[in-house]
């Protein structure tokens, strides 16, 4: 992603939220959240119920669905400190979805926080392919998260 890209603001319908991306990703709207990707990278926000326990339905609920994934590899889990909030943060290599032209998918890393907030557990997750650098990018966009 160029150090000079221009980000925007996307504004969720139904659970209230806002998230920056790069402008001239594709924009998908779910009725749970949003996907936004590009050719390879990708950002999505996927809204689940409250959980008072965020560390034990990660551990119980969401970290096994990934476990059952092809080509999923966890790196780490732990909790980060973004602006002066802390979230439960997992990274991961999995595969991404396949390409609908060519079928091929490309081996990806992975970070997702989950963000608890009024509307429910706000599921982010940051993709690129493995040995691309969107680090700034990605701070950018987890840091502009916000629920309205």
């Amino acid at each position: 992603m160029p150090d000079n890209a221009v980000f925007l603001t996307y504004h969720g319908a139904g659970p209230v939220f806002s998230i920056q991306y790069v402008e001239g990703w594709q924009v998908t709207t779910r009725a749970d959240g949003v996907v936004i990707r590009d050719k390879d990278s990708s950002e999505s926000v996927a809204i689940v119920a409250p959980q008072k326990d965020v560390a034990g339905y990660v551990s119980g609920t969401d970290l096994p669905a990934l476990k059952a994934q092809p080509g999923f590899v966890l790196i780490k889990q732990d909790s980060v400190k973004i602006g002066s909030s802390t979230y439960v943060h997992l990274s991961y290599h999995q595969l991404s979805p396949a390409d609908s032209v060519t079928g091929k998918q490309v081996p990806q890393t992975a970070d997702r926080y989950y963000v608890p907030g009024t509307y429910g557990l706000a599921i982010v997750s940051l993709a690129t392919p493995d040995g691309v650098d969107n680090v700034d990018a990605f701070r950018q966009m987890i840091t502009s998260f916000s629920w309205s």
